[in-house]
């Protein structure tokens, strides 16, 4: 049977109008698994609540078979999250960034961060404020922690950097008459479910 990496039980979170109520679930090692729902139902509260963000009601939640309050620093020190937005104070520059981060990771590389800095041009001395749309994207989500157990049968934990996609922003300004005119129009998939192509807006009006 694979072991748990992640374990909810009876979670419960109550805002008063709104109650996260006696959810339960579980990952197995190995499992890549989404959590989806409508806006409201649960989603980002479940998420937190797993981080110790925000502070549960009642339930159980452990990960890696550790107790995710008790054991935190443990725990975080060999996770990655990935946030949809910059969650640094946007007076760090990259340099205080990695000053802060290899304080917190005991396996942080150093070398590496700096070296995807130049990769992607960012500047290490430049405040996130001052940084364009495309430079906070490519700063944001890029910092991920991983373990392994190599053929010694010992724990090796990692600390990369996962890029996908290579994009710089540009102004609004600039190609906002080249998006009006050259927009493709979207198609939907067997299942009904549309494709935003390249070109749109990502500020769309339902955000």
């Amino acid at each position: 049977m694979a072991e748990n990496i992640l374990e909810v039980k009876n979670l419960t979170k109550d805002y008063g109008d709104f109650v996260l109520n006696d959810l339960s679930f579980s990952i197995p090692r190995g499992v890549i698994m989404g959590l989806i729902g409508e806006n409201g139902a649960g989603k980002s509260t479940t998420v937190n609540c797993i981080l110790n963000e925000i502070k549960k009601n009642s339930g159980n939640i452990l990960i890696f078979g550790k107790d995710h309050i008790i054991d935190e620093c443990e725990i975080k020190d060999k996770i990655g999250i990935v946030f949809d937005e910059n969650h640094f104070p946007d007076i760090f520059t990259p340099k205080e960034i990695e000053k802060y981060m290899s304080g917190i990771y005991t396996n942080w590389d150093s070398i590496a961060f700096r070296n995807y800095l130049k990769q992607f041009e960012l500047p290490a001395k430049k405040k996130i404020k001052d940084f364009s749309k495309g430079m906070k994207a490519d700063l944001s989500g890029r910092i991920q922690t991983g373990s392994y157990t190599n053929r010694d049968r010992q724990k090796v934990y990692t600390t990369d950097i996962v890029v996908e996609e290579i994009e710089f922003g540009e102004s609004k300004g600039s190609n906002q008459s080249q998006q009006k005119s050259e927009t493709p129009h979207p198609e939907t998939d067997p299942y009904g479910f549309m494709d935003i192509p390249d070109g749109i807006d990502e500020e769309m009006p339902f955000a």
